[in-house]
C-alpha cells in the first residue's frame, strides 16, 4: 500500500488485513529467589545456589551471611554479640546442644537452604537470644547416607590436638557423633 500523506485529511480508502499466524517453539519462564528477602519480622538469607558455600561446613555459609561472623574457635557472633540462640528448621535442635562449635562444623553447607536472622525476637522465642537468633533451614529433599569431616590442629609450643564427626542420615533418622582430643600444655 503506497499513499502520499497531505497536510489535513488524507483517505486510505478501505484497508483490508489478513490475520496471519507465527509457530513458535514452546516458551520457558524462569525465576530465582532473590538472595536476600526483607520480611516483618526477619531478613532471610537464600544460601541454596550460594557457589561459595559448596563443599563447606554450616559454619563457612553463617560466616558468608551479613551482620552474623564465626571466629576462627567456630563461635558465632549476631552484630558483635556471642549472645545469640541458633535454631535447625525452627526448632532447638539435639545437634545445637552438643555445642554450637562442633554442631555447625558436623552440619554440610550444601544441605541449608536458607538462614533466617531474627533481630528483634518475638515473645514466641525465649528471652534465650537477647541479641536476635539464627535458624538455618534445611533443604527437604536431604540425601540420605554417611558423611563426615576428620580435623588435626597443632601449634607451638604444645597445642595439638585432633577430631572427626559423622554424620548418617537414613529416611527416618539423622544420627550424628563427634569425637575429639586435645593436648594443651599450660
Amino acid at each position: 500500500l503506497a499513499a502520499t500523506v497531505q497536510q489535513g485529511f488524507t483517505d486510505l480508502g478501505t484497508v483490508v488485513l489478513r490475520p496471519g499466524g507465527i509457530a513458535m517453539d514452546e516458551v520457558e519462564v524462569v525465576g530465582e529467589r532473590r538472595q536476600m528477602e526483607l520480611q516483618l519480622d526477619k531478613r532471610v538469607f537464600n544460601v541454596d545456589k550460594d557457589m561459595s558455600v559448596r563443599g563447606g561446613t554450616a559454619a563457612d555459609v553463617l560466616d558468608n551471611v551479613p551482620s552474623v561472623s564465626v571466629d576462627v574457635e567456630g563461635n558465632v557472633s549476631l552484630r558483635g554479640s556471642q549472645n545469640v540462640r541458633i535454631l535447625i528448621d525452627g526448632k532447638p535442635s539435639g545437634l545445637v546442644g552438643i555445642s554450637s562449635t562442633d554442631a555447625l562444623r558436623m552440619l554440610q553447607g550444601d544441605l541449608i537452604d536458607k538462614v533466617e536472622v531474627i533481630t528483634n525476637p518475638s515473645a514466641r522465642y525465649d528471652a534465650e537470644g537477647e541479641v536476635g537468633i539464627i535458624n538455618i533451614v534445611l533443604k527437604k529433599q536431604q540425601r540420605n547416607g554417611l558423611n563426615g569431616s576428620f580435623e588435626v590442629t597443632t601449634g607451638y609450643p604444645d597445642n595439638h590436638g585432633v577430631s572427626f564427626s559423622l554424620n548418617h542420615r537414613s529416611r527416618h533418622v539423622n544420627l550424628f557423633s563427634s569425637y575429639g582430643f586435645a593436648y594443651r600444655r599450660a
